[in-house]
């Protein structure tokens, strides 16, 4: 077997083309190289001993049983069986660690270490299980099914706890593919820093973007498709996308004509950039706010109850009136427009927890709507809270909604 899978690596490394996402990110020789001997230091073990805590607690919890159950019968074969376990699972993190030292995303990791699952989980089912079967007669079965049932609706809760920011991050690509649908160009370009700063949503979507703006939107009919990239080089990736016919890809750069038009469709246009800069100094920023400052802030949802000393979320629409489009979104200057929320004491008075900021997602041209994230304060009573716009480290907008609120225990 051995044997079998070094002659199918090897295969597999000769059939990838070369310059290829895959050639790219054969990563693992030259690492073991590069990092030798300081393997263990690197970003990604501290992922994965972080993951071992909370997502992957059953992997050291299986290794000790099954560790222990194959030291208890002090036989050779049993010894073998416990080497085979433990060099598999530990070439197996080392294989991925050192292939992936600096990425250290723990969704994109915990994907990569799945099949950690196989090398516990089938010793588990074939030998730990029957041999507490045989050995504790009738409580043996009983225990087995106790145990299952504990493991199955474990995974099931965590599924359950995982779907809440899974299914707002899913919303939100609605949310955005309906607004951008106004735009001719159905091609857009955003600034990763503009996209889920406070993490309310599951995973950090820059990378996946473009090809899951693809399938959602294509859902419908292949005319109806729509394609957001998310990515730093925003001025590089507008540059590439001015010209008509170019398609970005997760991880490339193809004709748009190229795609299968039974399923996508693109106009022959360029990219459209959703984050442009509003006035990069002090002295034309000030005009803008004046023409601005007629821009309004309604809350698009009631707010939920609040509980002292803890995280929310409001959301909030965003109003431009016709002559004043569009605010513009972009970061990448001094004073970016940020959203921020805050609670007041009477008189003004700040609270013990101090204003949360975020950047707007998108420039703004129709009602847009924003999840924002904000803390109350520690001690129950009654507030003001306030939704401002603000040129971070510059001035206060006269833009703000201010609604009376009641924090309970």
């Amino acid at each position: 077997m051995l044997v079998l899978a070094l002659a199918m690596y090897k295969l597999r490394a000769m059939l990838i083309p070369p310059g290829s996402y895959e050639d790219m990110y054969m990563t693992f020789f030259p690492n073991l190289i590069k990092f030798f001997p300081n393997y263990l230091v690197l970003s990604s073990f501290d992922t994965f001993w972080a993951l071992c805590r909370k997502e992957f607690l059953a992997l050291p919890l299986l290794l000790a049983a099954l560790s222990f159950f194959y030291v208890r019968q002090r036989d050779a074969f049993a010894w073998l069986r416990l080497a085979l376990m433990w060099v598999s699972v530990a070439g197996y993190v080392f294989i991925i660690n050192v292939s992936k030292p600096d990425y250290t995303e723990a969704t994109y990791l915990d994907n990569l270490f799945f099949p950690l699952t196989l090398f516990v989980a089938i010793p588990f089912a074939l030998e730990l299980l029957p041999a507490i079967e045989r050995n504790w007669s009738s409580r043996g079965p009983v225990f087995i099914i106790g145990l299952l049932t504990v493991v199955l609706g474990a995974r099931l809760w965590l599924l359950w706890h995982r779907h809440i920011s899974y299914t707002a991050y899913q919303q939100w690509l609605t949310h955005l593919l309906t607004y951008t649908r106004q735009f001719p160009e159905r091609k857009f370009i955003m600034y990763p820093d503009n996209v889920d700063p406070h993490n309310l949503r599951s995973g950090w979507p820059w990378w996946a973007a473009a090809s899951e703006t693809m399938m959602v939107s294509a859902r419908h009919s292949p005319d109806s498709a729509q394609t957001v990239r998310v990515g730093w080089n925003i001025d590089e990736l507008a540059q590439t996308g001015s010209r008509p016919g170019v398609l970005f890809g997760p991880f490339e750069t193809v004709e748009s004509a190229a795609m299968p038009a039974n399923y996508l469709k693109f106009p022959q246009t360029a990219y459209r950039v959703l984050n442009t800069l509003p006035p990069m100094d002090t002295a034309a920023l000030r005009p803008y706010i004046r023409a601005h400052q007629g821009v309004q802030l309604t809350l698009a949802a009631p707010l939920p109850v609040l509980h002292a000393n803890n995280w929310n979320k409001v959301e909030v629409q965003v109003s431009v009136p016709d002559h004043a489009r569009p605010l513009h979104s972009g970061t990448r200057l001094p004073h970016p427009t940020l959203l921020r929320t805050a609670f007041y004491k009477s008189h003004d008075w700040p609270t013990d927890v101090g204003p949360m900021e975020a950047a707007l997602e998108v420039d703004v041209w129709q009602p847009w709507k924003q999840t924002l994230p904000l803390r109350t304060p520690t001690q129950p009573g009654r507030y003001t809270f306030e939704i401002s716009l603000i040129s971070k480290n510059y001035v206060d907008w006269p833009v703000r909604l201010r609604v009376p609120v009641e924090v309970v225990k």
